[in-house]
């Protein structure tokens, strides 16, 4: 299975919960980290809301954090032919790192410094991104010196927009290689081709859920018949 591809009933649904929050909000709209984004899949920020993302800031270096801080967003790519992610600036400066995931924790890409100097760059056109499926996916920014890991290892090498190659890039992300501290700072990561990820009104809630009903309902008659 091409793991570049969600897995899962929930991706489906994110897309059709994706394409109705964007017909209902036209607007562009950036997104502020709210309190920690967590460091691994099972605890990523998930980026809620409606319309097009344009961006999102938050902080690095939680205080108190003796391994450093990463931060892991669960986003809605809407558009993989025009997805891209670039760290635009950091304050104080410092060298990042981005990796792009699928929602299952497998390794997209990563990046150290195809951005502005120390900076990183996801870019539009890649081909590991525009053969993707619109759906969610995760997208982490951490210090230079901090790579995924998955129970074989680091699921990247370390470079410039690098594939899955390391030795656990054939496993979904558990953790994070490296125990070094990193200073402090906050960051702004620019998108495009990227959405909130939708959450349904009341109503559209009930009406997935009343066909969901009614889909069971049919099957149990159809076996008894």
């Amino acid at each position: 299975m091409d793991s570049r591809k969600p897995r899962h009933a929930l991706s489906r649904l994110a897309v059709l919960l994706g394409a109705l929050g964007a017909g209902g909000a036209a607007q562009a709209i950036p997104f502020n980290e709210i309190g920690d984004a967590g460091e691994l899949i099972s605890t990523a920020q998930v980026v809620t809301g409606a319309g097009a993302l344009t961006s999102i800031s938050g902080e690095i270096g939680t205080t108190g954090d003796a391994t450093g801080d990463k931060d892991v967003y669960r986003i809605f790519i809407s558009d993989p032919s025009t997805f891209s992610a670039e760290v635009t600036g950091t304050v104080p400066s410092d060298d990042t790192k981005l990796y792009l995931l699928d929602l299952d924790g497998f390794g997209i890409l990563g990046d150290d410094d195809s951005g502005a100097g120390v900076l990183s760059l996801l870019p539009a056109g890649n081909p590991a991104i525009t053969g993707l499926s619109a759906g969610l996916y995760h997208l982490a920014i951490a210090d230079f010196n901090f790579i995924p890991v998955s129970v074989g290892g680091d699921i990247f090498p370390s470079g410039n927009l690098v594939a899955p190659t390391g030795p656990g890039g054939g496993s979904p992300m558990i953790g994070w290689n490296s125990s070094n501290n990193e200073q402090t700072y906050t960051y702004t990561i620019a998108l495009t081709g990227a959405s909130f990820v939708a959450v349904p009104a009341p109503a559209t809630a009930l009406i997935l859920g009343a066909g969901l009903i009614g889909l069971g309902l049919g099957r149990r008659i159809a076996r008894r018949s």
